[in-house]
């Protein structure tokens, strides 16, 4: 049967199916809803007859209602799973509620309709040109209307058959045959929708009732296979495995369930949960990268995500520090200073942005932060080689200094490296709150960096916050988290791109000569409008990597809430107000689980919002930087770098050197400088910003000798690693 091809037992069959049924709409017509007995008979030959179309659809409608006195209950994934015939050579594909699936179709057709448009019209008045790499999506614009158009005449089709789609479809294949089961009282109704939207399987594919699953009919190529198929039953077996290879999931909300025996067996799942799509693929880790990513990951409980201020971005891991150890051996040899530190590392590592202040912070697990305060003192002593300018920036100051930060009554030590007087600088610092302030120190189980916030802000950020790191996450992903499954994980909060911040940076950074365009970039971001943040994590069970990928939108279609923040969101991406829209929703559902999100497209954060995204902060100031870049405004003086000219001995006629050094120096420098670089080395070095080069570059070649010539210190050596992987303690999740 070709329509059941391994093609269709992809990750990507739905939106197989959706584009092969849109492609077949205009076809079809009105006519899929003819059905009945004769329909088996004719085939594909019943779409043409437009006249009597209406007239069978209402008799066709009349007798299904008679045939089905009540609407047989949502198929459950139980239900579905039960279909599934035994046999370890068995692949399928299964979905649960196919008409949700087209809501969350119809649903984006209607939201992209208008940026589309929008994009389109801007295309046509300013020139296809001008959208550059974005010119795809003015063409898209433009065959909008009829895609959507195509849309909707499939699933009315869809919705008036006999295919019952809350019972669900579930795609068979093993070695003997292809099958497709399905939702339905009238085994037929597949076969006669398949001829109205013209697909040529319809002539070929033969269908009957499934005798031992009540209310499914199942199709295939010949009569043998589909006598042949027998419901296996085994349904919570298949659960219990399904379940052991995706760790985490929540089956029981997935709205697609796969498993592919074929070249290497895959189990993949999309659940959804409110407005959360997640998808998760499992596979055997055994070669290739997804071996070595285990041979490093050490999943666990992430209890560096404390730190994550709810609303904002972050990336978390967790490695095996015996692993790294035993890749690295150098370790083993380092002073006994930095040895403690090492040793006290637990292997976690967490990258976030922060909105209140605006700020990023890198915090590294340790089991003990007192090794930290001997790397401090080693780190002060560095102070003098720290310039008190940043060479060539007129006007710039640097400092570096041994402080001491948090509140009052918890201070702890920690290095601070600040500067000022550069104008993007303080540009930054105006419109995003962010300055170029870094502050190290140790403290609440944590080494910490962080960077863009002042003292007074850093205090707040020495130990974790109140708030839970997992407040406002995907539910997958912090159900996920909380497991202690997960090894590594990346959060991006999409919520400030869509609000007032953004597009008065746009703004401002064209006022100011970059090369944006307000407008357009509006669209554009615009398209990202029902995405809340978009999340991808790793976990590992039973020798098996698990990828997730969540998009989380900022509604849903299962709630009065959910559907009005759909519907907010489509009002800006029109050109809506957006603090207002916003506004209205928290004044409306004040307690919601989308609060923060609420007021990061209302612009209530401030410019911090898109600091804390992550993704955010790069735009802007990717945005602000633009005219810098481009050559518009002068925020850098270039520096003036002077020629090279080795000091050999005392000039006799001072007056006279400049006129000749481009002449003659630069061919006597070889023969002379042997002899006064073993006893003028500071003169070689202090000549201005040339001789500072040419000083380093010496420096370079004579330090490792010169530390040759030293005795090294014994240093306690740690033991030895196994050169293979050394068995694992604490692999639970407790990690």
């Amino acid at each position: 049967m070709r329509t059941l091809t391994p093609g269709l037992l992809s990750p990507f069959v739905v939106v197989a199916m959706g584009g092969a049924l849109t492609l077949g709409a205009c076809k079809g017509g009105a006519d899929g809803a003819a059905e009945g007995g004769e329909a088996s008979k004719t085939g594909a030959a019943e779409a043409g007859g437009k006249g009597d179309a209406a007239a069978a659809a209402g008799a066709d409608a009349s007798a299904s209602a008679a045939a089905v006195p009540a609407a047989a209950p949502p198929a459950t994934v139980d239900d579905l799973l039960a279909l599934m015939p035994t046999g370890p050579d068995t692949s399928f594909v299964a979905l649960r509620q196919p008409g949700l699936l087209l809501d969350y179709g119809a649903a984006a057709f209607g939201f992209y309709e208008g940026p589309l448009g929008a994009i389109a019209a801007h295309s046509a008045s300013h020139g296809e040109a001008s959208l550059g790499q974005l010119a795809e999506l003015a063409r898209v614009g433009r065959d909008y209307a009829e895609a959507k158009k195509r849309f909707d005449e499939v699933r009315a089709q869809l919705s008036g058959s006999a295919v019952d789609l809350q019972r669900g479809v579930a795609f068979i294949k093993n070695k003997e045959s292809s099958l497709v089961v399905f939702g339905s009282t009238k085994p037929d109704s597949l076969r006669s929708l398949f001829a109205a939207l013209g697909a040529s399987e319809a002539e070929t594919m033969i269908c009957k009732a499934v005798a031992d699953a009540p209310g499914y009919a199942v199709c295939g190529d010949s009569q043998a296979e589909i006598d042949a198929y027998r419901p296996g039953g085994a349904g919570p077996a298949t659960k219990a495995r399904l379940q052991a290879e995706l760790p985490g999931v929540a089956l029981d909300d997935a709205q697609i369930v796969a498993s592919i025996n074929d070249n290497e067996p895959l189990t993949m799942a999309l659940t959804v949960s409110g407005g959360d799509l997640a998808f998760h693929v499992a596979s055997p880790s055994a070669q290739g990268d997804l071996a070595e990513m285990r041979q490093v990951l050490s999943p666990g409980k992430p209890d560096l995500v404390r730190f994550v201020r709810p609303g904002t971005g972050f990336f978390w891991t967790k490695v095996d520090p015996a692993v790294v150890r035993s890749r690295n051996p150098d370790i083993n040899s380092l002073p006994p200073m930095f040895s403690g530190l090492v040793n006290s590392l637990t292997g976690e590592v967490m990258i976030g942005g922060v909105s209140q202040p605006s700020a990023l912070q890198v915090r590294i697990g340790v089991s003990d932060t007192a090794p930290f305060a001997s790397t401090l003192a080693l780190a002060s002593m560095l102070k003098s080689q720290v310039p008190k300018s940043i060479p060539g920036i007129t006007g710039s100051k640097l400092s570096f200094e041994q402080t001491k930060v948090g509140p009052k009554d918890a201070k702890v030590d920690a290095l601070h490296l600040g500067a000022s007087g550069l104008p993007m600088i303080e540009s930054f610092r105006e419109k995003l709150g962010f300055s170029l302030d870094l502050w190290l120190f140790a403290a609440d189980g944590a080494i910490s960096l962080v960077a863009g916030a002042d003292e007074v802000a850093t205090e707040g950020l020495v130990a974790a916050g109140s708030a839970g790191g997992l407040a406002g996450l995907p539910p997958s992903l912090a159900r996920s988290l909380e497991s202690g499954d997960t090894a590594a994980a990346l959060h991006l909060p999409l919520d400030p791109l869509q609000g007032p911040v953004l597009r008065t940076i746009l703004e401002e950074a064209k006022a100011r000569g970059a090369d944006v365009d307000p407008e357009l970039a509006r669209l554009v971001v615009g398209l990202g409008g029902p995405l809340s943040s978009v999340s991808l994590w790793v976990s590992e069970a039973d020798d098996k990597i698990t990828v997730h990928t969540s998009v989380q939108l900022i509604g849903d279609l299962s709630s009065d809430e959910g559907k009005a923040a759909l519907e907010a969101a489509k009002a800006v991406a029109a050109g809506g107000d957006a603090k207002a829209l916003f506004t209205d929703l928290l004044g409306r559902y004040p307690d919601s689980a989308r609060a923060t999100a609420y007021k990061a497209r209302a612009g209530e954060g401030g410019a911090g919002d898109l600091v804390g995204s992550a993704l955010g902060a790069i735009i802007g100031v990717a945005t602000m930087a633009s005219p810098v870049m481009s050559g518009t405004v002068d925020a850098i003086e270039e520096p003036v770098v002077p020629p090279v000219v080795p000091v050999a001995e005392p000039a006799k006629e001072p007056a006279k050197a400049p006129a000749k050094a481009p002449a003659k120096t630069p061919a006597k420098a070889p023969t002379k400088e042997p002899a006064s670089s073993g006893g003028s080395g500071s003169a070689a070095g202090g000549s201005g910003s040339g001789s500072a080069a040419a000083g380093d570059s010496s420096a370079s070649t004579t330090r490792p000798a010169d530390g040759a010539s030293g005795t090294t210190p014994t240093v306690p050596t740690l033991p030895a690693e196994p050169a293979t992987r050394p068995k694992r303690v604490g692999r639970q999740p407790g990690g």
